[in-house]
């Protein structure tokens, strides 16, 4: 352990560490230690959005009528931040609720359900980033003809969606 004593004579200073954990700082005044000392830092490792991956049915076309609108967002090894999922698509015809199933895990359930066809546009952020294929268009059907005029009879992948997260 580092110790500053006499060296630090100021009001201000900066402390900079690469160390991961947790980090005790003594601060004394007149050789006793200040109210809350020590003080306890923990040091991360910066957010990392391209450590999160997403996948579930929600994520790929179907059909309104049998259309599960849920996806599982996996956070782990991606750091500290705060997940943000925005979803448009036609007025009034879902409403996005996020869970967890395990709060010891670092997964978050997404659901949407969307009771009318059109298209969604998903967005998957971690710390205000992107995470892999994110933004994704999902386009829900009446019926298998509606989903086919919808996707221009191409397969999930068509438009920038990708069906593999």
């Amino acid at each position: 352990m580092k110790q500053f004593s006499d060296i630090l004579q100021c009001n201000n200073c900066e402390i900079y560490t690469w160390i991961i954990g947790r980090h005790l700082i003594y601060v004394e005044w007149g050789g006793k230690p200040v109210q809350g000392s020590p003080f306890v830092v923990k040091v991360t490792m910066p957010p990392d959005a391209s450590k999160v991956k997403a996948h579930g049915p929600g994520l790929q076309n179907g059909v309104v009528q049998d259309y599960e609108g849920r996806f599982m967002v996996e956070t782990k090894g991606a750091g500290a931040g705060t997940l943000k999922i925005k979803i448009h698509g036609p007025k009034g015809a879902f409403k996005v609720e996020m869970y967890r199933e395990n709060t010891k895990d670092r997964n978050i359930g997404v659901r949407y359900n969307p009771t009318e066809p059109g298209r969604y546009d998903i967005s998957i952020k971690w710390a205000e980033e992107d995470v892999p294929d994110s933004p994704c268009t999902v386009y829900v059907g009446a019926n298998e003809d509606d989903l086919r005029r919808l996707t221009g009879n191409q397969q999930n992948g068509y438009n920038g969606y990708a069906d593999n997260i």
